[in-house]
C-alpha cells in the first residue's frame, strides 16, 4: 500500500483518496437519474390522486342518487301526516327567496331526504332532482335545507351534510 505526505505534511492513502472519489463521482452520476425517477413517480401519484378524487365524487353522487326515490317514485310527506308546523314571521329576505324557488321544490327535497339512508349533501339531493348542477340551483337547494333545520324537519350532522328528522 502507497503512503504519500501530502502538501500539509500529513501522511495519506493513496488508495482510499480513489475510492471516495470514484464513489463521490458515481454518486454525483446517479442523482440526475434518481431525480428524474422522482419527478416522473410524482407526476404518476399526482395524476393516481386526481383519478382517486373523481372516483370518490362519481361514488358520492352515485350514492346519494341510488339511496332516494327518483322524482317519479316520489314518497308521501311525512309532515303531512303530523300536520303544519308552526313557523315564525318570515323575513322579506327569506320570503323573497321562497318566491324564486321552484313551486314543490320544498316537497321534492323533503321527499329525497326522508328517502335517503344517510346524510345528504344539497348537491346530491339537487342533482337527484334532475336540476342543473348551477351553483344557483345548488344553493336553493341548500336554502330549503336550512330552512328544514330551522323548522326542526332536517339536522345537520356535518359540514354540508343533513338528515331528515322523524317525528
Amino acid at each position: 500500500m502507497a503512503v504519500s505526505m501530502d502538501t500539509d505534511g500529513t501522511k495519506s492513502n493513496d488508495a482510499a483518496n480513489g475510492t471516495v472519489e470514484s464513489t463521490i463521482a458515481a454518486l454525483r452520476a446517479e442523482l440526475p437519474q434518481l431525480e428524474q425517477q422522482r419527478i416522473a413517480f410524482q407526476e404518476r401519484l399526482d395524476a393516481v390522486d386526481s383519478r382517486l378524487e373523481a372516483l370518490r365524487a362519481a361514488l358520492r353522487s352515485l350514492e346519494a342518487l341510488s339511496a332516494v326515490p327518483g322524482p317519479t317514485q316520489g314518497a308521501a310527506e311525512p309532515a303531512d301526516a303530523a300536520g303544519p308546523v308552526e313557523t315564525a314571521r318570515k323575513s322579506p329576505t327569506a320570503e323573497a327567496a321562497e318566491a324564486a324557488e321552484p313551486e314543490g321544490l320544498t316537497e321534492d327535497v323533503v321527499a329525497r331526504l326522508a328517502a335517503a339512508r344517510g346524510p345528504v349533501r344539497a348537491g346530491d339531493i339537487n342533482a337527484g332532482l334532475g336540476r342543473p348542477n348551477l351553483p344557483n340551483k345548488v344553493q336553493g337547494v341548500r336554502n330549503v335545507l336550512n330552512r328544514l333545520v330551522r323548522t326542526g324537519r332536517a339536522e345537520r350532522v356535518g359540514r354540508g351534510q343533513y338528515r331528515f328528522v322523524k317525528r
